[in-house]
């Protein structure tokens, strides 16, 4: 290796009980006056003592420092050091680095403060596998004035002021950084740095604290896990446009984050649970904040029900003002979701519900233990679906589906006959296998059913089968098809089974009707034609004013407003009122909904399309959600309610059509699908655990953040995980491969080695080895700088599998990265056949 320099030809041992701090010296001072190397420090502990610098080590200008990669060596502080060391290794040169080392402070035999690893002014330094740990100062202490840090994989514990420190930055990032177990905070940044993929747990202190420098200039946190640290997980403290984002924050003693006298903060798509010993605090804290943005997190879905609840999702203290809290999810608090204090405070557009909907398959969609209110859509399919903790309501669709409650006030909800029924020959009868008569309810009222009697006009007959140990409940009116209802419920209902199980139906007539709800219980008033006027007063309701311009008021609770026909609601060309409904006291903050899912809307826009137009109309007090599309008559869909709406009327206050999809999706999701085409595409990922199917073509797929699934598919496609821990998936021979004239092999450009995996159980094989009989074996080019993956052994067209990632891999795939298929191969399975032999000459992809 051109310039590289042993520390054991300087002298070294590396015996752990020898000094080697000279020598260590030595071999740094000669790299540096070469113009720069590579210090190469093989595997053992190396025994290092403070000098009159102050320090032990110094790295120079243009100096790598490297240990081995499989067996990382030790710069250990010997024992009864007394001096103050503000690092055991300090770069104060210009592209300097440091790779596969652990430095450790020895704080248990040492006396004085004492951080491992310490930063000049105006240093460009890389950090790569690094571990700082049993320091009595920092483990990083990254304090310099426009200095440059680009850090990798570091681990950081045991230290006794805190992790890891970071001030005066420019252009830094912290990458997979693991701080944990120290006795201050995991993270402390003072001014400008990107932070991504942190995991900070088990610290004393805060997880991580943003503070801003003197101009307020603060850290963007993006993706990681913040987790039972002593105080609060994440503090901003006196800044100005910090990030938040993406992180999974859970079970620190006080809130999940407190921000302190900052303006601007973005506080977006993070997953933020309870408080894990002190209870009496919010979720989110704002004191003495202005301009902060809460938007689009997942607060207090606590995996399992165990008591861990806050105050509030989010509160204001002090003179906090001017604030948006939008578009969370909310739940499990004691007092209330939003407590305010700023009159400028905007709260709208959250939910304390979160909806899953199947795919067009079948699905399995359980939420068991866990503890937030569902909504679950089967869709098409024979569905399996399971309740949660609390509240559900469980809607199978289509398919011959089962039903399963939990331990909350569930509803089983059928809104089409094809639903659950049976035909003079044939059942598609879906079965509620855990019903509990007690607490549980059954809603047909879309079906214009309401109860029990003979199964005629709006009521089902309970028959029960003593052989099969089942209740039917049926209707005897079949439509047009020859279809009628018919729902199972797994055991004896005969005795337990009554009109209170089932949602109560008001209905109205073709004329003007005035129906009324109840103050104590859930309803569901339908207005027919006319010009009606449903009220629902109290609880949870449901208004379908049907046809005619009707006059809908919810009344207390969360209330859906309901349409099933564009002629519900509609004005002509020109606006003029041609049967439009007024929502009278629409009101976000008690989660009412819009639910137009069955008219085929899509989403916002211009109105034309599957899009509705939200306007405000300040001169009437009116919105308007209008489509502008014609039908055959000249008339178009249009909703008016009182007020000013355009901010309550987000995602999770109107419920669109829902499209078909390939896979199970969330209104929250854990995962982004994004696929590509046949062409040669570009997919870029987000900070969501992404999902990537590039398909056919020569494509590139780039993860971003977060631990993501990146399959590129048929095509030579380059693949860079990004941060995180990335699961890259071959399915077949085509995805990768190489014949004997030409490459379609994918590059990996960014194998990490114990964070990210190879996934090749599709193709079936087994373990690494020498290429043959189910194995891969895995060879370095050192001219193109690549590893090779590589069967050696051809299918019948002649074709080798094989992967390329860049740089010497060799050292780092292992068996326990490489998702391989089940080494217990079946006495039936076809033996493998060797077709051809690989010649080795490789080409650069990429």
């Amino acid at each position: 290796m051109a310039n590289s320099f042993s520390v054991k030809d300087f002298g070294a041992v590396g015996d752990g009980h020898t000094d080697d701090t000279l020598a260590l010296q030595a071999a740094i001072d000669a790299a540096s006056a070469a113009g720069g190397g590579t210090v190469v420090i093989p595997s053992g502990t190396y025994i290092v003592s403070a000098q009159a610098s102050g320090n032990a080590l110094i790295l120079k200008d243009n100096v790598q420092l490297e240990g081995d990669a499989t067996d990382r060596a030790t710069l250990k502080l010997a024992s009864g050091s007394s001096a103050d060391i503000d690092g055991i290794l300090r770069a104060d040169g210009d592209a300097v680095g440091v790779s596969n080392l652990v430095i450790d402070g020895n704080r248990a035999h040492t006396t004085g403060v004492v951080s491992d690893l310490s930063l000049g002014d105006g240093v460009q330094l890389t950090l790569n596998y690094v571990q700082a740990t049993n320091a009595s100062g920092y483990g990083l202490d990254l304090r310099a004035e426009g200095s440059q840090v680009q850090a990798n994989k570091a681990y950081v514990d045991y230290n006794g002021q805190g992790g890891v420190i970071t001030a005066g930055l420019v252009g830094s990032a912290l990458n997979d950084l693991i701080v944990r177990d120290n006795d201050g905070n995991g993270l402390t940044t003072q001014g400008v740095v990107t932070v991504q993929d942190i995991n900070s747990t088990s610290n004393q202190g805060y997880g991580v604290a943003v503070e801003g420098d003197a101009n307020g200039h603060a850290a963007q946190l993006i993706s990681g896990s913040i987790s039972s640290n002593r105080t609060s997980g994440v503090l901003i403290d006196k800044a100005s446009d910090a990030v938040v984002d993406h992180l999974s924050i859970s079970y620190n003693t006080l809130s999940a984050i407190e921000v302190r006298d900052s303006q601007g903060t973005q506080i977006s798509t993070n997953r933020i649970d309870g408080s894990y010993l002190d209870a009496n605090q919010p979720y989110v804290l704002l004191q003495d904040s202005s301009g902060t943005e809460v938007r689009g997190n997942v607060i207090g879905a606590t995996g399992y029900y165990d008591g861990a609840k806050s105050t509030y999702g989010v509160e204001e203290r002090g003179q906090s003002d001017a604030n948006r809290i939008a578009d969370n999810f909310i739940s499990n608090v004691t007092e209330r979701e939003v407590k305010v204090v700023g009159t400028a405070t905007a709260v709208f557009d959250n939910t304390d519900v979160l909806t899953t909907y199947g795919s067009s398959g079948d699905d399995v969609i359980s939420e068991y233990a866990q503890a937030y209110n569902t909504v679950l859509y089967g869709g098409a399919g024979d569905d399996l679906i399971q309740g949660g903790v609390l509240d559900n309501v469980l809607i199978g669709g289509a398919g011959v589906d089962q039903l399963a409650g939990a331990q909350g006030h569930d509803t089983f909800r059928f809104t089409q006959l094809t639903d659950s029924y049976r035909t003079a020959s044939a059942s598609y009868t879906d079965t509620i296998t855990a019903f509990d008569a007690s607490k549980d309810s059954i809603d047909v009222t879309s079906l214009g059913m309401s109860g029990l009697g003979n199964g005629h006009n709006g009521t089902l007959d309970l028959a029960y089968n003593a052989d099969k140990n089942l209740t039917y409940l049926k209707s005897y009116d079949a439509d047009a098809q020859g279809q009628r209802f018919e729902l199972i419920l797994n055991g004896d209902y005969r005795t337990s089974l009554t009109a209170d199980n089932f949602l109560p139906l008001t209905a109205g007539t073709s004329g003007d009707d005035s129906l009324h709800g109840t103050t104590h219980g859930r309803d569901t008033l339908v207005g027919g034609d006319g010009r009606d006027m449903l009220s629902g007063r109290g609880d949870d309701d449901r208004l379908d004013g049907g046809a005619g311009a009707d006059r809908l008021i919810g009344g207390q609770g969360a209330d859906t407003f309901v349409y099933n026909q564009l002629t519900d609601s509609q004005v002509d060309a020109a606006g003029k009122n041609q049967g439009r409904d007024l929502i009278v006291d629409f009101n976000s903050g008690d989660h009412d909904r819009i639910d137009i899912s069955a008219l085929g809307f899509t989403g916002f826009g211009d109105g034309y399309g599957t899009t509705l137009s939200l306007t405000y109309d300040s001169a009437n007090d009116i919105t308007r959600l209008s489509s502008k599309e014609l039908d055959s008559a000249g008339n178009r869909f249009q909703i008016a309610l009182s007020g000013n709406h355009v901010l309550d009327l987000g995602a999770n206050a109107v419920e669109f059509a829902h499209a078909d999809s390939p896979q199970k999706t969330s209104t929250y999701p854990g995962q982004i699908l994004t696929i590509g085409t046949a062409a040669n595409d570009r997919l870029i990922g987000s900070a969501d655990a992404d999902r990537l199917y590039g398909l056919d073509g020569d494509d590139v797929l780039q993860g971003g953040a977060n631990n993501d699934f990146l399959l590129g598919g048929h095509g030579a496609d380059k693949l860079t995980g990004g941060s995180g821990s990335d699961y890259f998936v071959f399915q077949s021979v085509e995805d990768s491969y190489r014949t004997a004239e030409q490459s379609h092999t994918d590059l990996i450009t960014d194998f990490n080695q114990g964070y990210d995996s190879l996934s090749v159980s599709a193709l079936g094989y087994t373990d690494i080895g020498d290429g043959y009989n189910g194995t891969l074996k895995i060879d370095y080019n050192a001219t193109l700088d690549r590893t090779y993956v590589r069967d050696l052994q051809s299918d019948d067209q002649g074709r080798f599998f094989q992967i390329a990632l860049s740089g010497d891999q060799t050292q780092h795939l292992r068996y326990n990265n490489m998702g391989f298929a089940d080494r217990d191969v079946s006495t039936d399975a076809a033996p493998i056949e060797v077709v051809g032999v690989a010649t080795h000459t490789d080409h650069a992809v990429g």
